[in-house]
């Protein structure tokens, strides 16, 4: 599995839960999860640091194909910066991505 199918698998997962769960994906909810996600991914050497900044763009990439006004190049980097300057690693904000999926 590459970085990026990972990345989106666990995008996924987390937005399926915040469907369940009737929570808003919020900007602020993402940048919190985005952040935790890539800080405990770097945390734990499956992506390096270097290739931080990537990957928030990724994840970007995949929540603004979900909005109906899509952002411009302005707000993703602005977005960007505060995902990669946040220090958060919230593990309860993760865990939902690592729960066995039932069907």
């Amino acid at each position: 599995m590459t970085k990026e199918q990972f990345l989106k698998a666990d995008f996924d997962k987390f937005l399926r839960y915040t469907k369940i769960q009737k929570n808003p994906f919020t900007f602020a909810l993402f940048v919190d999860f985005a952040s935790s996600l890539l800080n405990f991914y770097v945390g734990s050497n499956s992506i390096s640091n270097n290739e931080k900044e990537t990957a928030a763009l990724f994840l970007i990439k995949c929540y603004n194909e979900g909005l109906p006004r899509p952002m411009d190049q302005e707000d993703i980097s602005t977005l960007s910066e505060l995902i990669l300057q946040s220090s958060l690693l919230d593990y309860a904000l993760l865990a939902p991505i690592f729960e066995k999926e039932t069907n």
